[in-house]
């Protein structure tokens, strides 16, 4: 598929991304159900941002180890968690095939489905596993911080089904990792690049109170086009690598980041905290260059970096939070409000949710309770706070 769709006769309109989930390595290990989950039906609920009149789906298996064949694919406006509305299925196919294997390592987009998009609104999409795959090795998104369900047969079309009861509820996203539309008067999309702060950890379960949220449901409520696209991983580290957290920030930002459909900014958020978390920090030298190395990516592709400050940590275990830490923190932070940092703007995470009677803390109204994530109210005050002249063009 390329970059670029027809609507009209003659209107060429770029893809823009309204949904993005960055994979990695997921699993689904029950004793109830069938072996690799053969003959049934995985039903998942997303919220997306920008509307349009048609869509595209990526599905990857880029953490596979060995081919998936996923077949009679649905998308539907949804009615609930687990439900869709009557009258809104739309069949999803590939190359005009109502099948498609996905090898090892790879991912595949769906061909265009004509369906209008309402913005900020949930989406279902359902697949079914004819033949069996190896879900101790998946591809998804590990923090969907919602559920999604699996149900007995083909059951992808049907609008309400009924989910297999699991020892352990799936809140994962499998194999789909991103939602593309085609809107005419979309100005871009922004991608939202860090880590659990940014990944709606310690909010409400289901209720999508994340900031990155309320941020497109801000574009939603005053009519400004603009899709938000999640480039976050739950655990994610600048430095280094893990099974849980995912490959390196400077690694992975090309790719969930930048490769976004029609991606015209990046608000750069939480990831250095995780490499600072923990008895031996890196330095700040090391952070600072991995930083600028984003940034300038960023910049020779034409995209805006937008900078987040660091939320506070004063209060968390000395083996997870040392002066050291708190130090470059505060350099960091000091480093993105200077003039010579080199981002386009700045999204004061920090400013926002501090304690003015002790700035190295969180205002306890915004402290989840473990002084590292923001609660409901210190995320929403943080999506408040977002400048939204800075993605429509009139900064």
């Amino acid at each position: 598929m390329s970059a670029r769709a027809q609507v009209g006769a003659q209107t060429p309109v770029p893809w823009t991304g309204t949904w993005a989930a960055p994979p990695n390595e997921v699993s689904i290990a029950d004793p109830t159900l069938s072996k690799g989950l053969q003959g049934l039906t995985l039903r998942q609920v997303v919220r997306v941002s920008l509307g349009g009149d048609a869509v595209r789906l990526h599905f990857t298996n880029v953490h596979g180890t060995a081919p998936v064949t996923i077949a009679d694919m649905h998308l539907a406006d949804a009615d609930s968690d687990k439900s869709t509305v009557p009258g809104t299925d739309r069949v999803i196919t590939f190359g005009g095939s109502h099948e498609v294997t996905i090898p090892a390592g790879q991912t595949v987009t769906s061909d265009t489905v004509a369906f209008p998009v309402a913005p900020c609104s949930d989406l279902a999409v359902s697949l079914y596993f004819p033949q069996p795959v190896d879900a101790v090795h998946m591809s998804g998104h590990t923090q969907a911080w919602q559920y999604v369900y699996l149900a007995s047969g083909d059951a992808g079309a049907k609008p309400n089904i009924d989910a297999i009861s699991l020892a352990k509820p799936l809140t994962s996203f499998y194999y789909l990792t991103g939602i593309d539309v085609l809107n005419v008067k979309a100005l871009g999309a922004v991608a939202t690049f860090g880590a659990s702060i940014t990944d709606d950890s310690n909010t409400t379960f289901g209720a999508h109170h994340g900031w990155r949220d309320l941020l497109a449901q801000r574009f939603c409520d005053a009519h400004i086009p603009v899709g938000v696209v999640n480039a976050s991983l739950s655990g994610n580290r600048l430095l280094r690598s893990s099974r849980f957290g995912g490959a390196t920030g400077v690694s992975r930002f090309q790719q969930d980041a930048l490769d976004q459909a029609n991606v015209k900014w990046v608000i750069f958020s939480d990831d250095a905290i995780n490499d600072l978390s923990g008895a031996t920090p890196p330095s700040y030298d090391s952070l600072l260059s991995a930083i600028k190395t984003l940034r300038d990516q960023a910049h020779a592709k034409g995209v805006k970096f937008y900078c987040s400050t660091l939320t506070p940590n004063i209060g968390r275990a000395p083996d997870q939070w040392t002066p050291e830490a708190q130090t470059t923190l505060e350099q960091i932070n000091a480093f993105y409000r200077g003039a010579e940092s080199g981002c386009d703007g700045i999204v004061d995470q920090d400013g926002v949710t501090h304690d003015p009677a002790m700035p190295k803390r969180y205002l306890p109204a915004y402290d989840a309770g473990d002084h590292l994530h923001p609660n409901d109210a210190g995320h929403q005050k943080i999506a408040e706070s977002i400048d939204l002249s800075l993605f429509d063009g009139r900064k």
